[in-house]
């Protein structure tokens, strides 16, 4: 799409907006960020809030250690930060005198891990190219692999194979386990912590790729530990640790910010071993830039243990070309003509007149020239519009995406609260999705946005207004909620098909729980509705592995030596495709309850009514494998409760 045919949404933001917004996800507190930035608390406040303001999203919250960032808050560093790297390679570019546009290297990350020390090795290796002026530049970028440019690098986290396919060129870094722990020696410690540290412990660990899991795995065979796997960003897991007298916390090097970590825990480099974390960069240009990634990861790591500062040198900001300034720049461009430009964005002439002075006097060139035609661009502008054009273009597409998740508007939104399901092929998501398709027919105007969560975080989200209602598998008492059963699910044991753990048929309670179990830590809703009937029974429950994703759970079951429990509506539909057999629990029958949670004070809109109804009906169309219940909720939740 043509700039010019853009709309000029966002001339509320400015880059010291963002850049202050990307300072404090990096620094993961407010005083390390103040310092990085030079600014005083009130205006980093105003900062952060104006770009929240412009976004109508919350960006950033405050727990008890620390801040964390927000779902919405992960979207915009994953868009904003990949675009002030750009807007800071087009000034670098323009002053080089190049007259060419370079070749842009997309590199492809995977998100979830803000202000990691790769991270920062990537944007160290590209601003170094830009001093250099290469013909090509280096674009950190966050997504899935799968969407990398066909010429760009992908990062793969602890997998030696290409990031795609027929990757021309793979570059391996050997990566190292880093252990936080609460203690009274806070920083990072140059001595190795050996494995046998790690021996009856039990380890907190974010969520990783599956290699990585598989990895760890290991680790914990070889010393006997426990780990305990968080679906949680690695920044709330150590915000919410920072009070812990008994913490300890294992991630890859490559994955963990060390601004988190220094002035509040114990850091140090586990051991080498043959389950050290491994980096894969793959892609056409995996050969060429993969040695001085290389290079700079090292450099950064060791210098990170000797706590010594940073070997890129300064850590100031590089500068940028004001987004007032940028739009103003095009707008002179595109119209050719003073008047009508300065019309366009809503300014006096005079004004636009000191605006393009102040740019010129920045890049130290003249940019246009007077005619009777008007304006008439000099080659250092067609230039340098080749260079801004696609820079506020990717700038108003990541403000259009951000504000599409808003809650507001003018369009409907219905704010939905969902329970995570391992798979597509899950009953939950099943049933969910018919009753979504079959609702959106007929209410193609409203934004529908689904959030999930454990049971107890839908809870907290829905008593705070945050989504409208839940599907939970939890039940508390709560005189302002209103818990309406509309299916049952059975809990079974399952293991891979060919291991000798069980015979075929269905399986005590008893016997499930002396099983090499992998379970969810106490913070899921499945782990209440197993750890009840074993209390009453008066058995213990001692999983072997703590994991709340279920899929990870699964990879690991697939390994052959270890079991776990879940709903069978879960897994039944892909037992084949997965190799995994399922063992119904007898004596006594465990019973998940899918309960819809509304707030008792609230009467939904016709339109959010007619989504709980087909809820309702997708659930009870089921079939066998699933039964609804009518009556009084009181009785059922006693299951769960």
């Amino acid at each position: 799409m043509p700039v010019a045919e853009l709309r000029d949404r966002a001339s509320g933001i400015n880059l010291s907006q963002i850049e202050t917004f990307l300072a404090l996800v990096e620094e993961g507190s407010v005083a390390p960020a103040l310092k990085r930035l030079g600014l005083g608390r009130s205006s980093l406040s105003a900062h952060v809030k104006s770009l929240s303001d412009e976004l109508a999203q919350r960006l950033v919250m405050r727990l008890q250690g620390g801040l964390a960032i927000t779902p919405a808050g992960r979207e915009a560093y994953r868009l904003l930060h990949p675009f002030m790297e750009h807007a800071a390679h087009c000034l670098a570019y323009f002053r080089g005198g190049q007259e060419t546009n370079p070749t842009r290297i997309e590199v492809m990350l995977p998100q979830g891990y803000a202000g990691a020390l790769f991270d920062q090795t990537l944007v160290q290796v590209a601003r170094s190219a830009m001093t250099r002026m290469r013909s090509h530049w280096i674009s950190p970028t966050y997504g899935r692999p799968d969407q990398a440019e066909k010429s760009g690098l992908v990062v793969n986290f602890g997998d030696r194979r290409a990031g795609r396919s027929g990757a021309a060129d793979v570059h391996v870094i050997a990566d190292r386990w880093v252990l936080v722990r609460s203690g009274s020696n806070k920083g990072w410690s140059t001595e190795n912590v050996p494995l046998s540290d790690l021996v009856n412990n039990t380890f907190t660990v974010p969520e990783l790729p599956e290699s990585q899991l598989a990895l760890l795995l290991a680790v914990a065979d070889k010393t006997q530990a426990r780990i305990n796997c968080l679906s949680q960003d690695p920044q709330e897991i150590l915000a919410n640790a920072s009070m812990s007298r008994n913490f300890n916390f294992l991630i890859p090097a490559a994955q963990l910010n060390p601004s988190l970590v220094a002035e509040q825990f114990e850091c140090a480099l586990l051991e080498k071993s043959d389950f050290d974390p491994t980096i894969a960069i793959s892609g056409e240009y995996g050969s060429t830039f993969g040695p001085e990634i290389s290079e700079q990861y090292e450099k950064s790591l060791t210098a990170l243990i000797a706590s010594e500062p940073s070997v890129s040198g300064s850590d100031t900001e590089p500068e940028r070309v004001s987004l007032k300034l940028c739009r103003s720049f095009l707008a002179l461009y595109e119209e050719g003509n003073m008047r009508r430009a300065s019309q366009r964005l809503c300014i006096v002439q005079p004004a636009l007149t000191v605006q393009l002075h102040g740019l010129e006097e920045l890049l130290d060139t003249q940019l246009f020239e007077r005619s009777h035609r008007g304006l008439e661009p000099t080659s250092r502008a067609d230039f340098l519009y080749g260079l801004l054009a696609p820079l506020m273009a990717e700038f108003e597409e990541a403000v259009r995406t951000l504000r599409a998740g808003a809650i507001g508007g003018r369009l409907r939104r219905l704010r939905l609260g969902l329970i995570p399901a391992l798979d597509a092929e899950s009953e939950t998501a099943e049933y969910f999705a018919n009753a979504l398709n079959r609702w959106s027919a007929r209410y193609p105007e409203t934004i529908v946005q689904v959030l999930e969560a454990y049971s107890a975080k839908l809870l907290q989200w829905l008593s705070s207004g945050r989504i409208d209602f839940a599907l939970t598998d939890r039940v508390v008492e709560s005189p302002d909620m209103s818990f309406d059963l509309i299916a049952e699910d059975e809990m079974a044991v399952v293991v891979e098909r060919s291991t000798q753990l069980l015979p075929p048929g269905p399986v005590t309670l008893e016997t499930a729980s002396k099983l090499p179990l992998v379970l969810p830590s106490s913070r899921h809703g499945l782990r209440s509705i197993i750890a009840q009937p074993l209390q009453k029974a008066g058995l213990d429950l001692n999983p072997r592995i703590e994991v709340d994703s279920m899929a990870a759970a699964i990879s690991l079951v697939k390994i052959g030596r270890y079991a776990t429990i879940l709903p069978t509506g879960a897994i039944h539909k892909s037992t084949d495709r997965r190799r995994l057999s399922i063992h119904t629990i007898r004596a006594p029958r465990i019973l998940r309850s899918i309960c819809l949670v509304r707030m008792r004070n609230e009467i939904p809109d016709p339109a959010a009514q007619e989504f709980i109804e087909e809820l309702q009906s997708a659930f009870s169309s089921a079939g066998e494998r699933i039964s609804v219940e009518e009556g009084d909720v009181t009785a059922s939740s006693k299951l769960i409760a």
